[in-house]
């Protein structure tokens, strides 16, 4: 016996569930690892949005997705950092920017010199020492022409997640990743293991790794709940609206707030 990752199974739908096969999908193939996405039926609302970080940029560079992938079917358009409010109390916000803010010196980073000079009485934002920031704030994307100036801003997206969500299926539909139907699908679990996922066709699926993007193969393995502790932040409000011809996009994302815990 080896322990050798032969066949894989995603559980789930939606964004998460095609990023894990097509993650899964890229490492394992000089392996010839099998993929099966077990596919739930979740999709994202029709006006839902994602926010996504510079980094995910690597990430699909890994999944062989570009950015004029991206604009077409997912309706990206820049993101230079969002806004949060409410999160040090009272009605302020402040806006962290995708990039560096100040220079490091002597040897220590440019947040720890303002953090003490904020306690001292400072009060100039960390953001006003962010060339992203400022981008952000005037509208203005692009990187800069100074060199030194590019690592200093860096640009996210903001994403149709409908349209995300079918941009990596057909990316799932063209690797080598089989697509089967989750609807009545039976999960079986033997104490703290998963043995196999039954498919309304009568298939059997096992798997030598299995990835829940939703949750219930967790919950087969703890019927009773017992594992999941508190958070800092359980709540969050999502809201969505069609777009609007009559407002101008801006390149800093929309005011975040928290809701709280229980």
């Amino acid at each position: 016996m080896t322990n050798a990752v032969q066949q894989v199974v995603v559980y789930g739908g939606g964004v998460a569930a095609a990023m894990a096969a097509l993650a899964a999908s890229r490492a394992y193939a000089r392996l010839g690892t099998d993929v099966v996405w077990v596919d739930t039926g979740e999709v994202p609302a029709p006006h839902a949005a994602l926010i996504a970080p510079p980094d995910l940029a690597t990430f699909h560079r890994l999944l062989g997705i570009d950015e004029a992938a991206l604009i077409a079917g997912a309706a990206a358009t820049i993101n230079m950092g969002q806004q949060f409010a409410g999160w040090s109390g009272g009605e302020k916000a402040f806006l962290h920017a995708y990039g560096d803010a100040g220079s490091a010196f002597a040897s220590l980073p440019f947040v720890q010199h303002w953090t003490r000079a904020r306690q001292a009485g400072l009060g100039v934002g960390l953001e006003d020492f962010s060339l992203a920031a400022a981008a952000a704030k005037q509208g203005r994307t692009g990187a800069p022409r100074d060199p030194a100036s590019r690592q200093a801003v860096k640009q996210g997206w903001h994403l149709g997640a409908a349209g995300y969500a079918r941009l990596l299926r057909a990316a799932c539909a063209r690797g080598d990743i089989r697509i089967v139907s989750g609807e009545e699908a039976v999960v079986h679990a033997t104490g703290e293991w998963l043995d196999r996922i039954d498919l309304a066709g009568g298939e059997q699926l096992g798997a030598d790794l299995f990835i829940d993007a939703d949750g219930p193969l967790i919950a087969a393995l703890d019927p009773a709940g017992a594992a999941p502790g508190p958070g800092f932040c359980d709540r969050a409000i999502r809201g969505s609206s069609p777009p609007s011809t009559r407002c101008r996009s801006t390149a800093a994302s929309p005011r975040i707030r928290p809701v709280g815990s229980r």
